[in-house]
């Protein structure tokens, strides 16, 4: 392996390393999606875990017949795009009534959350 491939190799365990370590927040999210190429690719990879993880949570709930986190449309492919799209529009929402800066500094998960259950509210049964 040539030195530059080594060093392509440790700049990216470095960034995934801290990536894991530290929650992915926002505005990291937003600088590593513009800056592209690997930092973009996992960024969006730590998006589309996060997607996982909720929808296993998911899961679990539904087979202990506990209350869903949230109740998304079958038909709807929850992936990396779409999860883009309702974060970016549940900070836009957000953004009215808090601060840009605030926003910036949660964690992507903990929008992805949030945003997963203000778009796809579940029924309240009686």
């Amino acid at each position: 392996m040539n030195c530059l491939a080594t060093l392509k190799i440790a700049l990216l365990m470095s960034f995934f390393t801290a990536l894991a370590s530290a929650q992915l927040n926002v505005e990291l999210y937003r600088q590593s999606v513009a800056r592209g190429g690997n930092a973009e690719q996992v960024a969006k990879a730590y998006l589309g875990g996060a997607g996982l993880a909720l929808g296993a949570a998911n899961a679990v709930l539904t087979a202990n017949h506990q209350r869903l986190l949230y109740c998304a449309p079958e038909k709807l492919p929850l992936n990396v795009g779409n999860m883009e799209s309702i974060i970016y529009d549940w900070i836009r929402e957000m953004s009215k009534a808090t601060p840009v800066e605030v926003i910036e500094k949660l964690p992507v998960a903990t929008v992805l959350l949030n945003a997963m259950i203000d778009a796809f509210p579940c029924p309240v049964k009686p």
